[in-house]
């Protein structure tokens, strides 16, 4: 790839520089007039940086900061760098406004890209190498490009080490590129890296997952965790048994007016069973009249008088007591009838009272239990935190679990290679 020329559109940003064949030297000249004065913040770096945001890069705190002056306006300035691949040429264009977008030329065509899309485009444009056996993804366009493109960050460490061309990244992860710009198969390198990376994130993830423990729930260790887990798990099912017991059914919404209704209604049918158990003991009293009376001794008083009127006497009695026997028995019989049917309505009021009594024993049942959970409401929103507290701690004890397998197995591998 060789670098041809880079411009604004339009043009006024900056000054137009032609790339000459060879090496280009960038930099500042000082002012016969005044030789004290300082080269710095001439735009020697941040002519880089634009060369590096035309190949996808972010934008640079230079580039940020010469964005934000109202007197430059760089939104309204594209950034076009011309380059040549073997005899075919290929111009960028990238807005300093929409940096999510890419436009690159060839011949006739003009095709505008997403970034990520520009960046897989131009990685294998510049890098792919049919021929190479080793690994190779066109993801790697901003890991490769620093290679050849580097520009010292402000109030960075100057370049000390040519292997470490990546200051933020480590020693593992450039080995595979270098093998790679060698072409020399880096299999194995990039195997190596990946595992340990891979481990690197799992040990991050156990300890993230134990300090989430620690912290939320003042458990020491996953062990501390799986008894918590168990104590809550026991403590809803404890309060889910409960609200079963105490019946929280509709009937029972407005549970105090129900409850005196029915204590009005069994006072009403103990009231009439009262009555009608006076009224059995009235007719069994009215039953039982005494009817016996000595005839002989009335007919003895009236026989001094006149034998023949106490003869008379005494038959007018007996029949008068025959008489009043024959009324009795018919009352008793007729009483026996009125008895029953009495017995009969206060049996069945007493199971209609019996009955009444079960159901405002449940009420006033679920009225204690209401007084010690104060609401359904509230007993629901216990479960619920309990449940919350079970798929929280459960998700993150099962988690723990996976990732220490994870380990475990990327250890093996890691050791193997």
């Amino acid at each position: 790839m060789i670098l041809e020329k880079i411009y604004s559109e339009p043009s006024g940003l900056f000054q137009e520089v032609v790339f000459k064949k060879g090496i280009n030297f960038i930099f500042g000249k000082k002012d016969t007039q005044d030789t004290k004065k300082s080269l710095n913040g001439i735009g020697k770096s941040l002519f880089l940086d634009i060369i590096n945001y035309c190949f996808c890069s972010n934008l640079s705190e230079r580039l940020k900061k010469a964005k934000s002056k109202e007197s430059l306006s760089l939104e309204k300035y594209f950034a076009v760098l011309e380059f040549k691949i073997g005899e075919s040429k290929y111009i960028i264009k990238r807005s300093f406004s929409k940096t999510n977008q890419v436009i690159i030329e060839h011949h006739e065509s003009v095709h505008t890209y997403k970034l990520s899309e520009a960046k897989e485009f131009l990685c294998d444009l510049i890098f792919y190498n049919a021929d190479y056996q080793g690994k190779y993804f066109n993801s790697w366009l901003r890991q490769l490009l620093p290679f050849f493109l580097k520009i010292q960050p402000p109030k960075k460490d100057n370049f000390s080490d040519p292997i470490k061309y990546i200051q933020e990244s480590k020693v593992m992860e450039l080995i595979p590129y270098h093998l790679f710009f060698m072409g020399i198969d880096n299999t194995l390198s990039y195997r190596n890296f990946d595992l340990k990376s891979n481990l690197k994130s799992k040990n991050k993830a156990i300890g993230e997952v134990k300090n989430f423990i620690e912290e939320t729930y003042g458990l020491n260790n996953i062990s501390e965790a799986s008894n918590e887990l168990d104590k809550i798990n026991r403590e809803a099912k404890s309060l889910e048994e409960k609200i079963k017991d105490f019946k929280l059914a509709d009937q029972y919404k407005d549970s105090e007016a129900s409850s005196n209704e029915l204590t009005k209604k069994i006072k009403e049918l103990f009231y009439e069973n009262y009555s009608d158990n006076a009224k059995v003991k009235s007719y069994i009293e009215s039953s039982q009249l005494n009817i016996d009376f000595n005839t002989r001794q009335v007919s003895k008083i009236y026989s001094d008088l006149s034998e023949g009127l106490g003869i008379h006497i005494k038959k007018a009695l007996e029949e008068a007591i025959i008489f009043k026997k024959s009324l009795a028995k018919s009352r008793q019989e007729f009483l026996k009838s009125e008895i029953q049917e009495l017995e009969q309505l206060i049996k069945e009021r007493s199971e209609e009272i019996k009955k009444l009594e079960e159901e405002r024993a449940k009420i006033f049942k679920f009225l204690e239990a209401k007084e010690a959970i104060k609401d359904l409401s509230e007993a629901f929103l216990q479960i619920s935190k309990k449940q919350e507290r079970i798929t929280e701690l459960s998700g993150k004890i099962g988690l723990h679990t996976a990732l220490l397998k994870e380990q475990a197995e990327l250890k093996t591998k890691d050791a193997k290679l």
